[in-house]
């Protein structure tokens, strides 16, 4: 999994982007988070970045992408861990959250929602999708 990451032995701190985001939208971040103690790391969630990106749909389940992140957490040797989440990003550590309680010593949801994002039209779903299994993100 990509990512960047500052602080190394610090206090373990998870950072997750957003749809159509990426590791480096917590760059400017990352330093400041090393100074306070903290070992930051943010990950290009699967399909974003560097990533490349499965084609198949059933590769970005919310299942398949807290796998990755707990996978990220166990490589570091993280037996707990502090997790932000950013917009879609905070639906997958939700999820992360739901799943692994006891792997988390906090959970910090930034600007994301608890359910369907239903306020957005289907066929404007739809058109990302195919623009994003097509093109990419």
């Amino acid at each position: 999994m990509a990512r960047i990451e500052a602080g190394q032995g610090g206090r373990p701190i998870l950072l997750v982007h957003g749809l159509t985001g990426g590791k480096v939208d917590f760059v400017e971040w990352l330093e400041p988070l090393a100074e306070l103690g903290w070992h930051a790391v943010a990950p290009d969630v699967r399909g974003h970045g560097e990533t490349g990106g499965p084609r198949d749909l059933d590769e970005y389940s919310a299942e398949r992408i807290v796998d990755d992140l707990v996978a990220l957490a166990d490589e570091f040797g993280w037996e707990s861990f502090v997790v932000l989440g950013h917009s879609l990003g905070g639906v997958f550590v939700q999820h992360l959250a739901l799943r692994h309680p006891d792997r988390l010593t906090g959970l910090i949801l930034m600007d994301t929602a608890h359910g369907p994002v239903d306020w957005i039209p289907t066929e404007l779903l739809e058109v990302g999708i195919a623009i994003a299994l097509t093109d990419g993100m």
